[in-house]
């Protein structure tokens, strides 16, 4: 997701820094930045489990930027490291 408000561009990358999808996403400016979901919708909150992710996170990386183009590719071919050529899970 790119940083700013607004709409931001917010790309989806599996397996390579080429994304697969991209599109841009409204970023209100009042949302209180302080507050994270991973896996529902933030006013979901009010109705649980109706949008919820039900599956599996390995490993979540948050950045306070945008990564660049080289250190997406890096990171994702440490993480192919890790998990396709070793039991980790």
């Amino acid at each position: 997701m790119g940083s700013g408000l607004g709409a931001v561009p917010v790309e989806v990358f599996v397996d390579s820094n080429n994304a697969v999808s991209s599109a841009l996403f409204p970023v209100n400016p009042n949302a209180c930045s302080s507050r994270l979901s991973i896996g529902q919708e933030r006013d979901a909150v009010n109705h649980p489990g109706e949008e919820s992710f039900d599956g599996e996170l390995a490993r979540i990386l948050l950045y306070d930027r945008p990564l660049t183009n080289d250190e997406l590719g890096n990171t994702i071919n440490a993480l192919k490291n890790i998990y396709l050529n070793s039991n980790a899970r």
